[in-house]
C-alpha cells in the first residue's frame, strides 16, 4: 500500500511551503504569510496520519528521504503553492483504488481539503 509514498508528497509540499510562507513578498503579503504558516501547518498533520497509517498496514520499508532542494519562488508564491497542492492531490488520487476502506476515505479528506486551500488562495486575489 502506497500511503508512506504519499505522505513523502506531503511532507515535501509542506516544506515547499513554508518556504512560501518565508519568502512571501508584496501587497498581500499579511494574508499570504498567515494563509502559508497554517497550510504548511496542516500538511504536516496530514503527513503524520498518513505515515501512521502506512506503517499501521505493515508498511514497513524505509520511508523515503524527501528532497530540501525545493524551489524558492518570490512574491506571492499563489502558482507555486496551487502546483504543489496539485502534486499531492494527483498523488492521491492515483494510488485512490488500491488502497483499503479507511485509507480512501482519509484521501477523500485529503483531496477535499487540498481543493478548498487552493481554492482559497486563488480567492486572495493575490495573482
Amino acid at each position: 500500500m502506497p500511503c508512506h509514498a504519499l505522505s513523502t508528497e506531503l511532507l515535501t509540499a509542506s516544506v515547499q511551503i513554508h518556504r512560501n510562507h518565508l519568502f512571501v513578498t508584496g501587497a498581500n503579503f499579511w494574508a499570504l504569510h498567515a494563509f502559508y504558516g497554517d497550510l504548511y501547518d496542516a500538511l504536516d498533520g496530514w503527513y503524520d496520519r498518513f505515515a501512521e497509517r502506512a506503517l499501521a498496514d505493515g508498511e514497513r520499508s524505509q520511508f523515503q528521504p524527501f528532497s530540501l532542494m525545493v524551489d524558492v519562488p518570490r512574491g506571492n508564491c499563489v502558482d507555486s503553492t496551487c502546483g504543489t497542492l496539485s502534486n499531492v492531490k494527483d498523488m492521491a488520487e492515483g494510488i485512490y483504488e488500491d488502497e483499503d476502506p479507511s485509507s480512501k476515505a482519509m484521501i477523500d479528506e485529503l483531496v477535499e481539503f487540498l481543493d478548498k486551500m487552493c481554492w482559497q488562495l486563488e480567492s486572495l486575489g493575490a495573482k
